[in-house]
């Protein structure tokens, strides 16, 4: 099956993209707005700064890397056009149109995956491996985090510029960090409730969160704490899985995952042979995507699962306004 994709924005994850299509032999073009962007891809592959001229070549599917405020317009046109797609995440900044979206891309069978990359880390698809086997026995309390320098995180660009700063293209650290969301519950099932906290605290010049301290709770009274934040200056990516028979520390930063057992007071470090190359999760997410192309897996990620977890991150937001615990239904 030749494949073709259009890639819509090719800001830094849509250069990513780019980059892994054409090393996996896609032919791949670009579309954005941006004159500097697309002169900066000129001679590597086709662009266009027209999107419906781009439409007209008819991608086999499109990469949709736009801003969190442009997600559901962009997905409802192509949609509609019988388009397959890739969304980046999070699905979108509101609920507008999200209905809409889940319903027309069951009308015309079409496959979609929203971007969840941390699912695509062997380590923690080990990790959910080894919950679900029972190694340490009933979760009962989990720790995540997340955490950056705003500023540092893409230093070839102004973050007052950048989307994650402004509410209005649907910035700020929870839907920005939405992946810890999604990878708690595709570990610990869909949480029930959820009471958050989430400010601006620095000086940053944003109007946005840019701080999240969020506790869930899942089924068979499972919690989970998730500390979100612009405000570190180091990145710490992490999570702690605490059992009635043992603990497991999984470290995306120091591509390092522990664990230790009832009866063994010791450590034991899972083999390096799980903690890859952190670009091959977005290789194994590419080769996953094409695999559902062509009929031969099911989207671990559809836009009807990415509408969930944009309603738990939603739902962080209300129960920060009301300072009340929120059920998530």
């Amino acid at each position: 099956m030749s494949l073709s994709v259009l890639v819509i924005g090719c800001g830094s994850i849509g250069r990513r993209h780019i980059k892994i299509l054409k090393q996996q032999g896609i032919n791949v073009s670009g579309f954005d707005l941006n004159p500097a962007l697309l002169k900066s891809l000129q001679g590597e592959i086709p662009v266009f700064d027209n999107l419906e001229t781009a439409l007209k070549e008819k991608p086999s599917a499109c990469f949709v890397c736009t801003p969190n405020n442009t997600h559901i317009p962009l997905a409802l046109d192509l949609a509609q056009k019988k388009i397959p797609f890739f969304l980046e995440k999070p699905l979108s900044h509101n609920w507008e149109g999200v209905e809409d979206l889940i319903s027309l891309v069951k009308k015309n069978n079409l496959v979609t995956l929203v971007g969840c990359n941390l699912r695509f880390v062997k380590s923690l698809k080990k990790v959910k491996e080894m919950i679900g086997e029972g190694v340490i026995g009933k979760i009962l309390s989990v720790r995540a985090q997340c955490g950056f320098y705003l500023p540092s995180w893409r230093p070839h660009l102004d973050y007052r510029e950048n989307y994650s700063s402004q509410r209005s293209q649907g910035g700020g650290v929870i839907l920005d960090n939405v992946h810890e969301i999604d990878y708690l519950q595709w570990i610990l099932g869909r949480p029930k409730d959820v009471f958050c906290r989430a400010r601006k605290l620095s000086h940053l010049e944003l109007d946005v969160e840019d701080m999240a301290e969020i506790l869930f709770s899942f089924e068979e009274n499972v919690f989970a704490q998730l500390h979100l934040d612009y405000l570190q200056k180091s990145y710490r990516r992490s999570c702690e899985f605490i059992g009635e028979k043992g603990l497991i520390i999984w470290d995306y930063i120091k591509k390092e995952t522990r664990i230790c057992t009832e009866g063994n007071n010791q450590w034991t470090v899972l083999n390096d042979d799980i903690n890859l190359e952190l670009n091959q999760m977005y290789i194994d997410q590419l080769n996953h995507f094409i695999k559902c192309l062509q009929g031969e897996e099911k989207s671990c990620n559809d836009v009807e699962e990415a509408a969930f977890t944009l309603k738990v991150a939603l739902t962080c937001h209300a129960s920060e306004k009301s300072g009340t615990i929120l059920n998530i239904h």
